[in-house]
């Protein structure tokens, strides 16, 4: 609760323009990408691109991303709503900083 205290928020933002402009490494997020996002380095600046459930991303919001990455689900479930992906990704992300911090001690 209160994070969006801490964030920088922009609404009715151009996607392709703010992601071309991005300067770190684009994740975007598919239900077809072949590679885990546990399986993605998360590492330094990144920034993460979320879809709806029902259309994901567009072709151009995927191409600007250097990463595409799934979130294993096995069953039945098809995808997870935008905030549940996030918060997955996000965890992860803090995870292995965390993990990398670690190492370095």
């Amino acid at each position: 609760m209160g994070a969006h205290f801490a964030l920088s928020l922009h609404e009715r933002a151009d996607l392709e323009a703010a992601a071309c402009s991005f300067g770190g490494k684009l994740v975007a997020t598919s239900q077809r990408a072949a590679q885990a996002v546990f399986d993605a380095d998360l590492r330094g600046r990144t920034g993460f691109l979320f879809g709806n459930e029902g259309v994901g991303l567009s072709a151009a919001l995927l191409k600007a991303a250097q990463v595409v990455v799934s979130i294993p689900m096995p069953g039945k479930a098809e995808s997870l709503n935008v905030a549940a992906a996030a918060a997955i990704c996000v965890f992860e992300r803090v995870r292995q900083l965390r993990t990398m911090r670690n190492d370095e001690s």
